[in-house]
């Protein structure tokens, strides 16, 4: 059985029922994709990697445009597409359909409640429009976000308050985006522990968002606010704007959780904390570890004489996908850690180093990768760690990224 249809868990049910096994998908929310949880961007690659139908396309990036907290941009960009921006209700709802072709079967507005894990199975007790009921499984795979009630009703959860991000999201429609690139904006005044963003969703349509730390003064709504009423250059492109929608969501950005698996469990995704914490996107490693789930629970279903599949069962699925991603995870929760350790002022100082040098911006256009960041991130940090001249940024980027990775 799956918890969550958002990309994950439909990735892991159409896995399972092509190979004939008999899957059960539970989705809390009324109608699949909704309410849009993310900005909806997926890199080109990913597309070409997972063999996706990149249903709902809204609009094609081929770069960004920071804006740090002295406002003096830096773009980054190559003449190709690299990523897609979807209509996340149109894409999930394809993976929906894909799925339930192939032989799963989709219940929606049904909340799960508590299981029970048991040598006979795993009996799942839920509740669907004021009804209760159970269902008994051989598994129950976890694709419900992060703050996964499967993994915390297993007793796997393991992030800390301070190993997330609050987020919120607007659509909005009548402002002045630049169509082909995503815009960032740094700065403690506007998103303390995070950014802001404008995701271009088309001609005069954007997606407007920002997360925070959670202790952070104020609520995202009114920092989001005063972003859009205030931001010196974001007003310009925002002002008169027309709020179509309104999101608010965990995003995981303190790693992977300790276990990812066990007896009669497995997570995936938001859930398991399978998400770059630079940026927050989780869209391409959740369904690429979605995908090593499935097989892991198909050859299991195969394998295991048990009514429950056990841990041991599962670990192949923890195996690898740690060995494909934990450690650009980590990479980014290090990163991470280095940017919400600096002061706006210190911000500003690493963007005129990294504006100073055209080369070092080519390199950068040309190595980077969204999906695998440490390649162009180890790149950028031995650079910079030769012109800085403040000892106390040094000792910021040293104690996070030790002298031997940076060698």
């Amino acid at each position: 059985m799956i918890v969550g249809a958002g990309p994950s868990g439909l990735t892991i049910a159409q896995t399972i029922a092509s190979e004939g096994g008999d899957v059960l998908i539970l989705e809390e929310h009324p109608e699949v994709g909704v309410p849009q949880h993310c900005t909806g961007k997926v890199s080109v690659n990913a597309v070409k990697e997972l063999e996706l139908e990149a249903a709902g396309v809204l609009a094609r990036v081929s770069g960004a445009i920071f804006y740090p907290p002295s406002l003096k941009p830096l773009t980054i960009a190559r003449g190709a597409t690299q990523a897609l921006i979807l209509d996340r209700r149109i894409f999930d709802q394809s993976l929906a359909t894909k799925a339930v072709d192939a032989g799963a079967t989709l219940v929606t507005d049904t909340r799960v409640k508590r299981f029970s894990v048991k040598p006979d199975g795993v009996t799942v007790f839920f509740e669907r429009k004021g009804k209760k009921g159970k269902v008994k499984a051989r598994l129950v795979a976890g694709a419900d976000g992060a703050a996964s009630a499967t993994a915390r009703l297993a007793g796997i959860y393991s992030k800390k308050r301070s190993e997330v991000r609050i987020s919120i999201q607007r659509e909005v429609s009548g402002v002045q985006v630049v169509q082909s690139m995503v815009e960032l904006y740094f700065g403690r005044r506007w998103a303390p522990g995070f950014f802001a963003w404008i995701v271009p969703t088309g001609r005069d349509t954007a997606r407007v968002g920002l997360a925070l730390r959670p202790n952070a003064p104020a609520p995202a709504a009114k920092y989001l606010d005063d972003f859009v009423e205030n931001h010196p250059i974001a007003r310009e492109k925002l002002g008169g704007g027309r709020i179509l929608t309104e999101s608010r969501h965990i995003i995981p950005t303190g790693g992977v959780l300790h276990r990812a698996v066990s007896d009669g469990v497995l997570v995936v995704g938001d859930a398991a904390g399978q998400v770059k914490s630079t940026t927050g996107g989780g869209l391409y490693y959740g369904m690429a570890c979605a995908k090593i789930a499935g097989r892991t629970i198909v050859e299991a279903l195969r394998g295991s004489p048990e009514a429950v599949l056990r841990e041991k069962t599962l670990r192949s699925y923890e195996k690898e996908w740690r060995a494909q991603f934990g450690g650009e995870i980590a990479f980014s929760v290090r990163f991470r850690a280095f940017l919400d350790s600096l002061s706006d002022s210190e911000v500003d100082y690493l963007f005129n180093v990294i504006q100073r040098d055209a080369s070092l911006i080519r390199r950068i256009e040309v190595d980077g990768d969204i999906d695998r960041q440490s390649k162009v991130g180890v790149t950028l940090l031995r650079y910079v760690k030769y012109v800085i001249k403040k000892p106390g940024l040094m000792f910021k980027l040293r104690k996070v990224f030790p002298r031997p990775n940076l060698t």
